[in-house]
Order: structure tokens, then sequence, then C-alpha cells
């Protein structure tokens, strides 16, 4: 079921791996930022997380991971792994990710 406030993405438009997205179908597919964002955080490479910063507004990603993954990845969410004990953290994932939004900023500024 669809969040209405929150915007969805037909998987066949985005220039991703679609490997990462193996169990969708990816002619109909519609996902959320938020899904996309941490598919490919926990699965892409560093040219994989270029790719999403060239396709997504910056704020939009950065709103996003703030909000949603960045809670999740870090183990902050203490709800989710209650709900998924077998998930994992991934604190190198979140040390990567804020590295690559102040480096964007950075370059932002410069500009």
């Amino acid at each position: 079921m669809k969040n209405r406030d929150e915007k969805y993405y037909k998987l066949k438009d985005l220039p991703l791996n679609k490997v990462f997205f193996w169990s969708y179908d990816k002619e109909k597919a519609e996902l959320p930022l938020s899904l996309i964002m941490e598919t490919v955080i926990r699965k892409g490479n560093l040219e994989d997380l270029y790719v999403l910063f060239n396709i997504f507004p910056l704020e939009e990603l950065k709103k996003t991971y703030i909000s949603e993954i960045r809670p999740v990845l870090s183990g902050e969410d203490k709800e989710y792994y209650k709900l998924r004990p077998f998930a994992k953290m991934d604190k190198q994932s979140v040390w990567l990710m804020d590295l690559l939004f102040k480096t964007e900023e950075e370059i932002k500024l410069r500009n």
C-alpha cells in the first residue's frame, strides 16, 4: 500500500543496477525513495551511490537518509530491530553516507 505523502519512482526509469531489485517486477514496480536508497546503500558499491546522487536532488536524498535510513542503519531505531531480530546494523555505510553528504555540501558551497 502506497503512502500518499511519499513520492514513488518507476523502477524501469531509473538507471540503477536492476539486480539489486531482483524481487520486483522491473516493468511495473514503483518504489519509494527510502526503499531505493536503502537497497543501493546495502547492496551497491561507491559507483552505485554516486548514481543515486546524480539521479535525485541532494536535499531529497539527505532528508530521506536522515529521517528514515540513518536511524535504521546506525541502530538508533530500536523498534526496527525488535521487529526484525535478524537485521544487522551497518555502521560502515552510515560513515560512508555521512561522508558523501558532507562532501556534496562542501562542493555545493564552493560553487
